[in-house]
C-alpha cells in the first residue's frame, strides 16, 4: 500500500494538507495526491519536477495523483507543477519542499540501528559512523539548507522586454518583475544580476518588486530578506506584526554600502514590498535577491529558466514575430467592419492586462489582406485559452462569421501583455 502524502494547490501555491512521514530515501511506494484549484482541474496532463542534489526528474500523471520515483539519498526534495499544453493554457507552480529520510542504516551486525538512523535523519546527511560516533562538519549542515524564495526572478535572468539597459524617467518595470523609477539605470549583466545606478544629484530611488499576495500572507510570520550586492551577503530577520501599520512601515531595514538600504516595507494599500533604496550619485551591484520564511538567510537556489520564465509569464508577456508574415492569431469576423482574434498565451496571466503593439500586422481575409495595427482587448476578451483581441477592418469589408489570420507584417513586430502590479 502507498504512502500518501496530501498537498492543496490554490492560486499556483502548493501546500501540505496534514502531517506527513517523511520520504524513505530508496523507496519507491510513495504517492502524492493534490487537491487542485478548478483551473488545474481543467488539465488532464501535469507534470511534477522533483528536484534533488540539483537534479531534476520530470514525471507526468493524469489526474490527481502522481509516484514519487526513487530518490537519493538527501535532507530534502523539491517538488513543483507544470500543465501539459491544453487548449493553449499552460500553468505553474511554486515549489514545495518535502522532508527525506536517510535509507535505513545497518550496524556491523546487518541489523537496522534506530539511534544511528535517526541521527542520520535529523542531520540531513549520512556520515561515516563507527563505534557509534558521529562525526559531521557544520558547514555541511548548513549547505544541505535551502529555502524557498519568495521573490520571482531574484537573480534577474528573466528579462523578456529585452532591453540592454533601462533608463528610467518614470515609474516603468525593467527585467519581469523588478519596477524602476525615474532616474534610475538598470544595466543587465549577462551571466546574472544587474547595475542599478541612481543618475539623480539629489534624491534616492527605489528598485523594487510588488508582491500579488497582500499582508495576510506575511502577518505573523518571520521573514528573512537577503541579497549579494558589491560581492557581499546582506541579511535582515523580523517577524511581520499581527495587524497593519497604521503609516508606511520599513519592517525590515538592512544598511548597505554609501547609505544605500535593503528594505521589506509595508504600503498603506496593504502591499509587501522588497526593495533596494538606492542614493543619489551611487551604484549598487546586485548578484540576486531572496525573500524566505525563515529565522536566517539560507543559500540562493536558482530555479530551473522555464520555471522563472513561467511565473514571470503570469505578470507580463511579449508575443514577438520571427518572420515577416509570422501566424500569431486566428479569429472570426464579428461584423463587417470588426473582427475578433484568438492570440494564444503560454501562461494565464493574473488580470486582464494591457495591450501594446509594436511594428506592423496585417489582417487576412481569403486572398484579401489589410495593414492593422488598431488593436483593442475584446470587453470579455481574456480567457484560459489566451487574449481575444478586436480589429477594425475600414480598408476591406469583411463577411460576419469568416475566418481571419493576423500576421505580422515586418519581423519583430510584437504585442505586449502587461499585468504587473504598479
Amino acid at each position: 500500500m502507498a504512502n500518501i502524502i496530501n498537498i492543496t494547490e490554490r492560486g499556483n501555491r502548493l501546500d501540505i494538507t496534514d502531517t506527513y512521514t517523511p520520504i524513505v530515501c530508496g523507496n519507491s511506494n510513495y504517492e502524492l495526491h493534490f487537491d487542485f484549484s478548478d483551473e488545474w482541474s481543467e488539465c488532464n496532463k501535469k507534470t511534477a519536477v522533483f528536484f534533488v542534489n540539483g537534479k531534476k526528474t520530470a514525471v507526468e500523471f493524469e489526474g490527481d495523483a502522481v509516484e514519487v520515483p526513487i530518490l537519493p539519498n538527501a535532507p530534502f526534495v523539491y517538488v513543483a507543477l507544470i500543465t501539459s499544453n491544453n487548449s493553449n493554457k499552460q500553468l505553474a507552480s511554486t515549489q514545495l519542499r518535502l522532508r527525506l529520510e536517510s535509507t535505513p542504516l545497518l550496524d556491523e551486525t546487518k541489523e537496522f540501528n534506530p539511534l544511528q538512523h535517526y541521527l542520520a535523519s535529523l542531520l540531513g546527511t549520512i556520515n561515516n559512523i563507527e563505534s557509534g560516533n558521529l562525526t559531521v562538519k557544520k558547514s555541511e549542515i548548513a549547505e544541505n539548507v535551502v529555502n524557498a524564495n519568495f521573490l520571482i526572478n531574484g537573480d534577474f535572468r528573466v528579462n523578456q522586454r529585452g532591453e540592454g539597459v533601462y533608463n528610467l524617467t518614470g515609474t516603468k518595470y525593467t527585467v519581469d518583475r523588478w519596477l524602476g523609477f525615474s532616474g534610475l539605470e538598470v544595466s543587465v549583466v549577462s551571466n546574472g544580476g544587474v547595475i542599478v545606478e541612481n543618475t539623480n544629484s539629489s534624491g534616492g530611488g527605489w528598485f523594487q518588486q510588488k508582491f500579488e499576495e497582500n499582508f495576510e500572507v506575511f502577518k505573523d510570520k518571520t521573514i528573512t530578506i537577503s541579497a549579494k550586492v558589491g560581492g557581499k551577503l546582506y541579511s535582515g530577520t523580523a517577524t511581520i506584526p499581527e495587524s497593519e501599520p497604521a503609516v508606511q512601515t520599513n519592517i525590515i531595514d538592512v544598511l548597505l554600502e554609501d547609505n544605500n538600504h535593503l528594505r521589506l516595507t509595508y504600503l498603506t494599500n496593504g502591499q509587501i514590498v522588497f526593495n533596494f533604496y538606492v542614493n543619489a550619485g551611487t551604484t549598487l551591484e546586485i548578484e540576486y535577491a531572496k525573500l524566505e520564511f525563515a529565522t536566517s538567510a539560507t543559500a540562493f537556489e536558482l530555479r530551473p529558466y522555464a520555471e522563472e520564465l513561467a511565473k514571470c509569464q503570469r505578470y507580463y508577456q511579449k508575443i514577438t514575430g520571427s518572420s515577416t508574415y509570422q501566424a500569431i492569431g486566428t479569429g472570426l469576423a464579428t461584423t463587417t467592419t470588426r473582427g475578433d482574434i484568438l492570440i494564444p498565451t503560454p501562461v494565464y496571466l493574473r488580470t486582464k492586462p494591457t495591450l501594446t503593439t509594436n511594428g506592423s500586422f496585417r489582417i487576412y481575409f481569403g486572398s484579401s489582406s489589410t495593414t492593422n495595427n488598431n488593436f483593442s482587448i475584446a470587453n470579455d476578451g481574456y480567457s484560459t485559452n489566451g487574449m481575444y483581441v478586436s480589429c477594425n477592418l475600414t480598408a476591406t469589408t469583411y463577411a460576419v462569421g469568416s475566418a481571419l489570420l493576423l500576421r505580422v507584417e515586418e519581423s519583430g513586430a510584437n504585442i505586449s501583455l502587461d499585468a504587473e502590479i504598479y
